[in-house]
This record gives structure tokens, C-alpha cells and sequence, in this order.
């Protein structure tokens, strides 16, 4: 079982320290402005370089450390107080006392449920960089402001308009400091840097993650077909390719966390992916500063046509309260709310206070509700650590479906999408349920519907999950001839065992994603690169895997 995790396309939130660099801008402009206004439209320091005043020296330096001190503070403050790692409190043992706490422990801060006060340096260095770094970047910063300040003022001397002359030199400012912060986030941060020049060309960034023993050429033939439209994918996975070469040996984010694979126990079966939301929450904290998340395995086929019609500011799931996104393919809006017309949504769990321990069949029988080792007995605990308000929006999501009364979701987790306007709320939960072995599957779900805003739909996600072939684009094929969409399926092989038993990667699938893609896009009636002369309207189909 793998999993993969994707950066969506713009982003317009930083966190961290990130967030504190672009933010300080404001106080460089509105502290710049005022220091015109000090000097006045007739002061000589505005008309003649050479012969600055003492006076005016005097208030530009002092206006200058004012910039400093509260750049330094705000990051400081930024590192230390929004980071949301410190505690959600005790855990409580039924829902009656949950309702009886003080609503305040809701607002306590999040850290992977160490006991720690508000703001606590345990929390802040959990996630955040070190302060050190950025202090000398704000002083740089200031340093460069302050030496540009003649070449401003030589700018705008000419001119005699008070307004227009505060505007060039506040520009000017401005300017200075977002060039000297691309500077110094390139050398404190490669990473921020890059999320810096993404947010100014506004290009597409992506993750994928794996986590399965055969992923060579799967990953390869995933990039070759899917990196035209992600540029920057992330693989997460158990392990590195050496046997790929140098080359290979570094494109896989390791996150060996519980995936150790034993089925030969049914009682306890342990599934390599059991555990894989720790790669996504892996993931989404080495890479923090895109706008949203795309999450799927290396074998799940994504049909790009459909999800560019998704909104980037919502969460995708299957979920039982989602809303559909508009399909040219299925008819009238009448024909597109038709549930018939979709895939199956996830599963609402069976009463979690009930015992499901004792009853449950094992793996196969039963799903993973009842399992002792992984299920709702073992979930339970890390959802009475919810804060009470996002445990409350969860359950009026779904009050038309469980009448109100407190239910879990469950289903598969292979496509997922978190906005990155979410991401600090969906991470600090996530966590939560990491401190126990509650299956992916029950985890993931839930922490969805847990961090999505209640006036915020779910987008609905034609995923379908096979265990029979064709294991290729052919099912996609035959699930529209059934009338049916399939924005993603899983599982999607991208080769088969030969006669020695061997798993190799068939380079035929790569054409044939292709053109399944372009003629995806006809259906959906949207541009596509693929959808000229330079592919057939159907590519030969590769042999049937199983």
C-alpha cells in the first residue's frame, strides 16, 4: 500500500518563519511612509543627497532601529505564539465530560500531546526553524533599506509632489526588501526560496509519495506522465533507490514509521500502508509553504482533466457529505447530483462506544471498525482530544446522516486534497491520532471532516477502489461507457510480473495514460496539450494486468 502526497498550484500562505519575512513587509512600508512624513516634502535630506542633517539623520536612524526592533519581535513572536504545538488538554474519557470542560482548553495550542504551557519553547522548537537565522535576515534587510535610501531619495527628488514622492520612496522600499529577501531565504532556507520565486511566477508545485516495495519503475513512469502538470513532486516512502543509481538514490522522502508488512497473522494483519498518514504528515511538514496538498499512491491513476475543474480552496474526499463537482460528461445539473451517477462515498462508522472488539471477524470478514489493534477502540481516544469546536463542526456536517449523534468516517484514503489555508488545523489534528495506531483509513477520513470549515463544502471525488482488472486505463474506458466518471481509481498497475516473477514497468502505459488523458479532457470540453494531432484518439492498450 502506498501513499503519495502533492502541492497544489498557488499558495498564499507562508507559515513559520516564512509567513513573519512577508508580513514585516508591511511594517517596512508604513514605518517608510511615516518617515517621509516626518522629513516633510521640503526637507533638504529629500533634495540633495550630499547634505543630509544631523536632525534628519537623526530621525532616519531612529525610524530604521524602530523597523528592526519590531521586525525582530514580530518574528519572534510569530515562531513562538502561532505555532500551534502545545497541548489540547487531558484526555477525557466519554463525551459527557467533554461537554462539561472549559471551552478554553479548545484554544490551547497543539504539541503531538505533550503536556506544555501556551507558547512553550518545547512546542516552538518541535516545528519551527531557528529563530537565529531570520534575526540576521531582518537585519540584513534593514542594513540594505537603509543603504538604498540616498538611491531612493536620488530618485525622487525631482519631484514635488508630496503624495507621489512618499508613494516612489515606499516602492522603492518595498522593492529592496523583496529582493533582499529572496537573498536571504536562499541562503537560510532553500526550500522558503523556492516557495518565494513559486509565489511570484505562481507555478504549479506538487507532492506523491510511496510506500511499497516494487515503486522503481512505477515512480519513474508516474513523474514521465505526471510531472507536465505537477513540476515539483515529493515522493515519501520506506526507503531510497539505490539500485536506481546516484541519480535515484535521494527522490524518496523517507518515512519508515510502522511499515513493516506481516500478513500471516489474520488477526493482526499488518499492511505496509497501515500507518501512511505518518508520510503525509511528513510531507506537509518538510514542505510547508504551498497553497494545498494533493495526496495519492503511486498506483492510483489520476485523471488531471477532472481535477483541474477542482476548487483549490476546499478539501477533496469522497466523503457521504460532499457536494459534486460539475461534470459536462454526466448531462444536467440533475444528472450530476444523481448519487447513482457516482462512485461509492466513504462508510460512517458503526457506534464507537459500542463493542465492536469483541464481535469482529478479522481482516477480510470484517472492516477494520472492530480490530483491536487499529480500530475504533483504538481511534477513540485521539478523537476525545479534538478540540470541542471542530469535534462540534464535524458533527452538524453530519447530523443529516448520524442524527447527531458521534460517528467516525472510514473509506479509503488513496486521493486526498488539503488546502494549505488548512494545513496548520488538519496537521495539529492528525497528530492527535498519530500518538495511537489508528488506522489510516479511519484517521485520514476523519481528520477531514474534522478540519474542514463547516461553511466550506467537501468536494466530492469519483475515486473508485478495484481489486479485480483491468488494472489500467481500460477500467477508466469502461466505467464511462457505464455512464459512470472516474477522476481517480486505485489500484492502477503500471506493469506486471513476468514469466520469472519479476515485476517490471511496461513503458506502454505511459502512451496509453496519455491518451486517456486527452480524451478525458474532450469529455470535459477544457484545452489540453495532448488533445491536437499529437495523439490518436486512443492508444494501443497494453496487455491486461492482474
Amino acid at each position: 500500500m502506498s501513499r503519495a502526497s502533492s502541492v497544489g498550484h498557488t499558495f498564499t500562505s507562508f507559515d513559520g518563519s516564512a509567513r513573519s519575512t512577508w508580513k514585516a513587509v508591511a511594517f517596512y512600508v508604513v514605518l517608510n511612509t511615516w518617515n517621509e512624513w516626518l522629513h516633510g516634502p521640503n526637507d533638504t535630506s529629500l533634495h540633495d543627497v550630499r547634505s543630509l542633517p544631523s536632525e534628519a539623520a537623526a530621525r532616519l536612524l531612529l525610524v530604521e532601529v524602530i523597523k528592526l526592533c519590531l521586525s525582530l519581535v514580530h518574528s519572534l513572536w510569530n515562531s513562538r505564539w502561532t505555532s500551534r504545538y502545545a497541548s489540547t488538554g487531558p484526555h477525557y474519557p466519554d463525551e459527557e465530560e467533554l461537554e462539561a470542560s472549559d471551552l478554553t482548553d479548545s484554544l490551547r495550542l497543539y504539541s503531538h500531546g505533550h503536556e506544555s504551557p501556551r507558547g512553550s519553547v518545547e512546542g516552538m522548537v518541535a516545528i519551527c526553524p531557528p529563530i537565529r537565522p531570520f534575526a540576521l535576515a531582518h537585519v540584513f534587510v534593514v542594513a540594505t533599506v537603509f543603504a538604498f535610501y540616498q538611491y531612493n531619495v536620488a530618485l525622487a527628488r525631482d519631484l514635488t509632489d508630496p503624495l507621489t514622492l512618499y508613494l516612489a520612496l515606499s516602492v522603492g522600499t518595498l522593492c529592496t526588501l523583496f529582493l533582499s529577501s529572496l537573498v536571504l531565504l536562499q541562503l537560510f532556507s532553500a526550500i522558503q526560496w523556492h516557495a518565494a520565486i513559486l509565489q511570484l511566477l505562481r507555478s504549479p508545485v506538487d507532492f506523491w509519495s510511496s510506500s511499497h516495495a516494487r515503486y522503481d519503475a512505477n515512480l519513474d513512469f508516474y513523474r514521465e506522465v505526471y510531472s507536465q502538470f505537477f513540476p515539483n513532486i515529493v515522493f515519501v516512502g520506506p526507503g531510497t533507490r539505490e539500485d536506481k543509481g546516484f541519480q535515484h538514490s535521494y527522490d524518496v522522502l523517507v518515512d519508515s514509521y510502522q511499515s513493516d508488512e506481516d500478513l500471516s497473522d489474520p488477526a493482526f494483519f499488518k499492511m505496509a500502508g497501515r500507518m501512511a498518514h505518518h508520510m503525509l504528515f511528513t510531507a506537509m511538514k518538510e514542505y510547508d509553504c504551498y497553497d494545498g496538498y494533493l495526496w495519492a499512491p503511486f498506483d492510483t491513476l489520476l485523471n488531471v482533466p477532472r481535477l483541474q475543474l477542482f476548487d483549490q480552496r476546499y478539501f477533496w474526499y469522497h466523503s457521504p457529505a460532499a457536494t459534486y463537482v460539475p461534470n459536462p460528461a454526466l448531462g444536467d445539473a440533475a444528472a450530476n447530483n444523481n448519487a447513482s451517477r457516482h462512485a461509492p462515498p466513504a462508510n460512517i462508522s458503526p457506534d464507537p462506544y459500542l463493542d465492536l472488539t469483541s464481535t469482529w471477524k478479522g481482516w477480510g470478514q470484517d472492516w477494520w471498525w472492530g480490530d483491536p489493534h487499529v480500530g475504533l477502540s483504538v481511534c477513540m481516544p485521539a478523537f476525545h482530544r479534538v478540540p470541542p469546536p471542530l469535534r462540534e463542526q464535524f458533527r452538524e456536517r453530519m447530523a443529516p446522516y448520524t442524527n447527531g449523534t458521534t460517528r467516525l468516517i472510514g473509506g479509503s484514503a488513496d486521493t486526498l486534497y488539503i488546502p494549505g489555508r488548512h494545513r496548520q488545523v488538519f496537521m495539529d489534528t492528525l497528530a492527535l491520532f498519530l500518538e495511537t495506531d489508528c488506522f489510516l483509513e479511519i484517521a485520514t477520513p476523519t481528520v477531514v471532516h474534522l478540519s474542514a470549515a463547516l461553511e466550506e463544502p467537501i468536494l466530492f471525488v469519483d475515486h473508485w477502489w478495484i481489486w479485480q482488472p483491468p488494472f489500467n486505463a481500460t477500467y477508466v474506458r469502461q466505467k464511462w461507457a457505464q455512464g459512470y466518471e472516474v477522476d481517480t481509481f486505485h489500484t492502477f498497475h503500471w506493469g506486471d510480473r513476468d514469466s520469472n516473477g519479476v515485476w517490471r514497468g511496461n513503458p506502454a502505459h505511459i502512451a496509453d495514460v496519455r491518451a486517456l488523458l486527452a480524451e478525458s479532457a474532450r469529455r470535459q470540453d477544457v484545452e489540453w496539450p495532448w488533445t491536437s494531432s499529437a495523439l490518436p484518439d486512443t492508444a494501443p492498450t497494453p496487455e491486461p494486468t492482474s
